[in-house]
């Protein structure tokens, strides 16, 4: 993406940045380069199958992620007896979803940074809900005296940051190659 076309537009901060259109970009922009990958390798090819996996996982998320952004400003399905705090408490979950699928896209296509087409002002992941998650994290911060940490998950230490002094702290190591860190 150019920095004309980048003028103006805004990384999304919360879940409740992330719309529709988003979505279905990152899907515009795989599908191609997945069908072109299908294309060019024999059936039954490892790398086949691995556009076709990816393929799958791009538009799974896409679907879901669309079908959650879609219920935003609906009334929720409400059950008898449900009070305001549990409609609230759905809300969350739905952003909750929101979140979890939009990073989950965005670390797939993240291998793409720097490519044409990729648009690195948008598709970066989100660490809160809302704005008002985002106010209860500082706040909580501040009442224990921690600072905000800044993690990169293609990095291997973390930034400790706004506590005066910023400290790097190194990140657990991967485990070696054919070991498990499942326990």
């Amino acid at each position: 993406m150019t920095a004309a076309a980048r003028a103006g537009r805004s990384a999304p901060r919360y879940a409740t940045d992330i719309t529709a259109d988003d979505a279905w970009a990152i899907c515009d922009f795989v599908m191609p380069r997945m069908e072109a990958l299908e294309r060019l390798h024999c059936s039954g090819s490892e790398e086949h199958r691995t556009a076709g996996a990816l393929a799958e996982a791009v538009s799974g998320l896409v679907l879901r992620l669309e079908a959650e952004i879609s219920r935003s400003g609906r009334r929720p399905s409400v059950a008898p007896g449900w009070t305001p705090e549990r409609v609230r408490t759905e809300e969350q979950r739905r952003l909750g979803r929101v979140q979890e699928y939009w990073n989950d896209v965005c670390a797939l296509v993240r291998i793409w940074q720097g490519a044409e087409g990729h648009d690195e002002v948008r598709w970066q992941r989100v660490s809160f809900l809302d704005p008002a998650g985002e106010a209860e994290y500082d706040r909580l911060r501040a009442e224990h005296g921690i600072g905000r940490r800044e993690f990169d998950p293609m990095s291997t230490e973390i930034r400790r940051v706004g506590t005066g002094a910023d400290v790097k702290v190194a990140a657990p190591s991967p485990a070696p190659s054919g070991s498990s860190s499942r326990v």
